[in-house]
């Protein structure tokens, strides 16, 4: 009975996160339905730039705070209340931080790192990099209490924020590949406030009335560094395997080309929907109770295998007539390298259940193992593929490298 309990809650869970992946992508569709049918390829491939870059630069400063917080409020080692003392003095750091970058680069340095973008796109980039910052630290810390709803509500609250920024740009300006730039930094921004306003309601005590003393604070950050050094690092390597090869595309090519491979990966994506839904599921159960979870990942892993493949099978039947349907013809060059990344995606959705694992017992490092390697064939093979075959080159490089990251998490898998 209380089995079939614990496989009621779990389902309903991973429903939760399934449904909100789902407004997610759909609010993410949408608003790059919107961006494509009026900028064109080249539009969207400076939204997608914009958007890449301030996700990436969230992940390197926040130093794992993001991934620790959910792990240590789960085992409840810290407070929920404690998140904002805690995670404030950290933000203000980086403010302070990030406005010197701001204030002290010259503009042709901005010029030299993203060359497609205008300079205030690069200084939009760094203040949005505050919001994502706080929003993420925040909505991933709902894991830790494991309050789903409030999780499902984070996935999704940035991709409405960005197609509700779309429709206001739009209304007010004809949307263009100037106007563009402007949306990711406001959904960063909107997704902040709500969030730092959800978590001061729901908190079981007030912030003001929280006291920690210095020696306590500098225990709970070393702990929170030290955990999210290797959690992050692991994330940050992942997310170059994911999104390092936009850059290269950008560099050797253009960002035209970037436009068309974004569609594609955004489509590909679909298919990481439910096994990113299982994973973020699977790990707080595997942090509050480690008994028997290994050989349950393995069962995980199979119906996680066999969903995406039957996903993946359709959207190689249809996925020419979709793109033509939605995005228009000038985007039917996307139809070849989606192909090619189906594979690599369905190992991507393989890889996130063997991460959850690793992070669920406290072994972030074989998940960060995981992706050093995986990064290197990505690295080499898009220095290899994509100056002579673009995007499609861009698309095998990418599905390699992702395959090979599933299969040395699964083997490790079999080893501890």
């Amino acid at each position: 009975m209380n089995k079939f309990i614990r496989f009621k809650d779990a389902l309903k869970d991973t429903g939760t996160v399934v449904i909100s992946r789902g407004f997610s992508f759909l609010f993410s569709f949408l608003t790059s339905i919107l961006i494509s049918r009026l900028t064109g390829p080249e539009g969207k491939g400076i939204y997608s730039l914009v958007s890449v870059s301030i996700l990436l630069l969230s992940l390197i400063l926040s130093f794992g705070t993001e991934e620790a917080f959910p792990y240590y409020i789960s085992k409840k080692d810290i407070k929920l209340n404690h998140l904002l003392p805690l995670g404030l003095p950290y933000l203000y750091t980086i403010v302070l931080s990030i406005l010197m970058v701001l204030f002290f680069i010259p503009l042709d340095w901005k010029k030299t790192i993203l060359p497609s973008l205008p300079a205030f796109g690069f200084n939009l980039i760094l203040l949005g990099t505050l919001f994502r910052i706080q929003g993420r630290i925040i909505g991933n810390s709902f894991l830790g209490i494991r309050n789903y709803w409030l999780f499902g509500y984070y996935l999704f609250s940035y991709p409405l924020y960005g197609f509700l920024a779309t429709l206001l740009l739009n209304f007010t300006h004809p949307l263009s590949i100037e106007t563009v730039i402007w949306i990711p930094f406001l959904s960063s921004l909107v997704q902040c406030l709500t969030f730092t306003i959800i978590i001061i309601f729901i908190s079981p005590q007030k912030f003001h009335e929280v006291f920690i003393s210095i020696n306590s604070f500098i225990k709970q950050y070393k702990k929170i560094f030290i955990y999210g050094l290797f959690a992050q690092t692991g994330v940050i390597l992942n997310f170059f395997n994911l999104r390092l090869d936009f850059y290269f595309i950008n560099y050797f090519k253009n960002t035209k080309e970037l436009g068309l491979y974004s569609i594609a990966t955004a489509m590909g994506e679909f298919l990481y929907l439910i096994p990113y839904a299982i994973g973020r599921m699977w790990f707080p159960r595997v942090a509050k109770n480690q008994v028997g979870k290994k050989e349950k990942t393995f069962w995980l892993l199979l119906i996680t295998f066999i969903i995406s493949s039957l996903i993946g099978i359709v959207f190689i039947a249809t996925g020419k007539f979709l793109l033509i349907l939605i995005f228009g013809e000038k985007f039917e060059g996307s139809y070849i390298p989606l192909v090619i990344l189906i594979p690599g995606v369905i190992s991507i959705g393989l890889s996130s259940v063997t991460s959850s694992y690793f992070h669920g017992i406290g072994k972030p490092q074989f998940g960060t193992l995981m992706s050093f390697i995986s990064i290197c064939f990505t690295v080499i093979l898009d220095l290899l593929l994509i100056p002579e075959y673009g995007i499609k080159g861009a698309a095998v490089a990418s599905s390699i490298a992702y395959t090979v990251s599933f299969l040395i998490g699964f083997s490790i898998i079999f080893k501890i």
